[in-house]
């Protein structure tokens, strides 16, 4: 009994053990979706200004063809800023394939989550079974002993 006693305790630190692990995971996957949900903003915002920049490179490209005398200038001028708008979509394709990646590798973290949750869960359903009481055996013999026992005797 004693014995059985050690284990339970034993498998209850060991479960409340995996559970402060697991709620450590769970707030570290929280800080991550958080930091990828600003990052995700933070490239809102740059595509935002990229699609501005973009409509200001057609109104100087505008502009180049209503003046002759400006516009060797101004094409040097839009060539450097394609260039930058070139690099800059170079660089927001890298960090967007960047967020996907990080995207992925949360969903393995969180289906690794679940899984531990599962595992868990059957642990504690296990252990539920356990530590459920036994009912004790009664034999034909003693039922009826007890039955005969519990009346009266008839005169």
């Amino acid at each position: 009994m004693s014995r059985s006693t050690d284990e339970l305790v034993q498998r209850a630190a060991s479960l409340e053990a995996a559970e402060r692990e697991l709620a450590s995971e769970r707030e570290e996957l929280a800080a991550r979706r958080s930091e990828l949900e600003t990052q995700a903003q933070a490239l809102l915002a740059r595509e935002q200004e990229l699609t501005e920049r973009e409509q200001r490179l057609t109104e100087l490209r505008q502009r180049t063809v209503a003046s002759e005398e400006e516009s060797s200038e101004h094409e040097l001028r839009v060539a450097e800023r394609e260039s930058q708008l070139a690099a800059r979509e170079q660089e927001l394709l890298g960090r967007e394939a960047e967020v996907l990646r990080l995207q992925a590798g949360l969903a393995a973290q969180q289906e690794g989550i679940r899984a531990r949750e599962r595992a868990l869960e059957n642990a504690e359903r296990a252990l539920a079974r356990e530590t459920a009481p036994a009912t004790p055996y009664v034999s034909f013999s003693e039922g009826l002993e007890a039955l005969m026992g519990a009346r009266p005797p008839r005169d």
